[in-house]
């Protein structure tokens, strides 16, 4: 197993070292963006948007200095406590020589990446976890338990990452190092564990419009900018504020980057064209088909994956690509998106298990007839979920946990076993070790709380994706609804507010109602993509598997059994979109993760020369 013979432009690299004569040290690579200073015995590094920029500039008396200046200025008034002053999407660090403290953090949802490593007592630190993989004195190996987990579509670990000794740092946490002495805890929290909620009343709901002006403020850049814009409410929400503040600025028009689903239950053009014409913004138009190359959006998504980081999760990141180019070539210096209505703004499911759990049963029929009729679920599917999927079953499992642990640790084991057997698939870790691993990280991490968006391993890479994306296209992505102050205030919302006039996003859908009256948003339920997501998986993944080879690389490395999944992976095929609808559809999901995993993983798999 060896490393990438090349790694990613335009990061840094900082080094806390502890042998020898104590030191900080900072190297960076071409087309680095973050800026650093340093005054004294204090040095600091900023990387990412500051948000507090004009306020501090104002506030130390300043007429222009970098962001790691102003960062090490709040730093010297308010020491440590600065974490709770920052605002912006960064990763930064302070080396404080002179208190012998080392302080590393990222901002609150992890928009910035920040990833850690150590050797021989020394940290090393980056924006990029293939930038420590591949330092020479950071061991380079995958984390075989981290991708058999992800096989499995399970990420117990917020930390971690998909090399074995590099790790996250996770958003709205700190990492603090003084004397030898290492701590990572959070400093932003919205809804501290353990604490009962502090809902907003009904008065107070009406600082949302205000807060959500303010996230999109936020990102525009000062001059041109564009939206990913769907037909959804999320990013017409976005669209209408940002071109609003753009005429107001006297900076230009919006441009809107529309990309069409070519399937019948996922087509939006209607809309996204009318939403455009009615704000008068300039628009790109193109289909998913049109929008790749030649060999399909699967293969180009494949080639797409081997480049990042971590095996990629968006299949439409090569269209999406396509129209971030054309943006660029515009002119446009950021693009905008909706991601994050979906987490923030819905009543989720995880509403439902603490309504069950204080017997609220009025709320959570208000959920099942919200849910009804707000997405394209049966009633049936919708009370499930509700009810027994992510509802009764974890209270009863955590319940039955708790009362084995005390009075049958040996039959809560057996329970354990059998539960992580059922949710491991068979081609899955064929030596048995490797199967331990998992089975004791499934244990270890099955307690954790269950906070929505928060500490979610899953949005954890999913961000850091839209990191990467907008990093490799040279513009970058934003998103106004991950913004820090508007999502303390939705993490507050009850769910009567959530689900106004009895729908999904009912904080959005009046605001949309009047601005867009003929287009019916008050009342539109949510289009999906899954029927045409099957329907790619099951055209071009035929054909995608057989390039391949199979799974060669992760057979090699003992993550799957070769014969066994090529088995299954053919009978997926065999069967077709019907074989993939219905009553399973995690097996489309399947096909693109082995794909996608694969393809990141042959790069990284170097062999020794003959």
């Amino acid at each position: 197993m060896g490393r990438p013979a090349a790694g990613p432009a335009g990061t840094w690299l900082a080094t806390l070292r502890k042998r020898g004569t104590e030191r900080f040290e900072l190297s960076s690579g071409p087309g680095s963006t973050h800026s650093v200073t340093s005054d004294g015995d204090v040095t600091v590094l900023f990387d990412g948007l500051l948000y507090t920029r004009r306020e501090w500039l104002r506030d130390f008396s300043l007429p222009t200095a970098s962001d790691a200046s102003l960062v090490l200025h709040a730093y010297r008034r308010w020491g440590e406590g600065v974490l709770e002053r920052v605002k912006g999407l960064f990763a930064l660090i302070v080396w404080d020589g002179g208190k012998d403290v080392l302080l590393c953090a990222r901002d609150p949802h992890g928009m910035h990446p920040c990833f850690y490593a150590d050797d021989a007592g020394d940290l090393f630190l980056s924006a990029s976890a293939e930038a420590l993989a591949r330092h020479p004195r950071i061991p380079g190996a995958v984390d075989r338990v981290a991708m058999a987990d992800h096989l499995c579509h399970r990420w117990p670990k917020l930390e971690s990452t998909y090399f074995e000794a590099v790790r996250r740092l996770p958003g709205g946490y700190a990492l603090r190092v003084h004397e030898g002495t290492r701590t990572i805890a959070r400093y932003w929290d919205p809804i501290p564990p353990g604490r009962p909620i502090d809902y907003i009343s009904d008065e107070e709901a009406g600082q949302f419009t205000e807060l959500l002006d303010q996230a999109v403020n936020r990102c525009l850049p000062g001059g041109p900018a564009a939206i990913y814009l769907s037909g959804g409410l999320d990013s017409v929400s976005v669209a209408a504020l940002a071109q609003e503040q753009l005429h107001d600025q006297n900076d230009g028009s919006l441009l809107a980057l529309s990309l069409v689903f070519e399937h019948p239950d996922a087509n939006e053009e209607g809309t996204q064209r009318a939403v455009a014409t009615r704000l008068g913004l300039p628009q790109k138009v193109v289909t998913v088909g049109d929008a790749v190359g030649p060999n399909g959006l699967l293969a180009d998504a494949l080639e797409m994956s081997a480049t990042r980081s971590a095996p990629m999760m968006n299949l439409w990141n090569p269209a999406y690509a396509f129209l971030a180019r054309y943006a660029a070539e515009h002119g446009c210096k950021v693009i905008l998106t909706g991601n994050g209505g979906d987490e923030w703004l819905e009543a989720g499911v995880h509403h439902a298990r603490l309504a069950l759990q204080r017997l609220d049963f009025a709320t959570v029929y208000r959920l099942w007839s919200c849910m009804q009729r707000s997405y394209p679920y049966s009633r049936g599917i919708v009370a499930r979920n509700l009810l027994w999927t992510f509802g009764l079953r974890p209270i009863l499992g955590e319940g039955a946990r708790s009362i084995l642990g005390r009075t049958a640790p040996e039959a809560l084991a057996r329970r354990e076993r059998w539960r992580f057997a059922q949710t491991t698939p068979a081609w899955v870790a064929p030596d048995p070790r490797l199967r331990d691993r998992m089975l004791e990280r499934y244990r270890a991490h099955k307690r954790a709380a269950r906070r929505g968006a928060l500490d979610n391993p899953m949005v954890a890479y999913e961000l850091e994706e839209f990191y990467e994306s907008g990093r490799h296209l040279g513009i970058p992505l934003l998103h106004p609804f991950w913004d820090a102050d508007l999502t303390a205030f939705l993490a507050r919302v009850p769910p009567r507010l959530l689900m106004r006039d009895g729908y999904s996003k009912g904080l959005v859908r009046q605001s949309l109602r009047q601005k867009f009256p003929q287009l019916g948003f008050d009342r539109a339920r949510k289009v999906t993509a899954s029927g045409f997501y099957r329907s790619v998986m099951i055209r071009e993944g035929v054909e995608a598997w057989k390039r391949m080879g199979g799974a060669q690389a992760l057979a090699e490395l003992g993550i799957v059994d070769g014969l066994a999944l090529d088995r299954h992976m053919n009978d997926l095929f065999r069967h077709g979109d019907a074989g993939l609808s219905g009553a399973d559809p995690g097996k489309a999901w399947q096909i693109w993760y082995v794909l996608t995993t694969e393809a990141w993983l042959r790069p990284r798999l170097v062999r020794p020369a003959p």
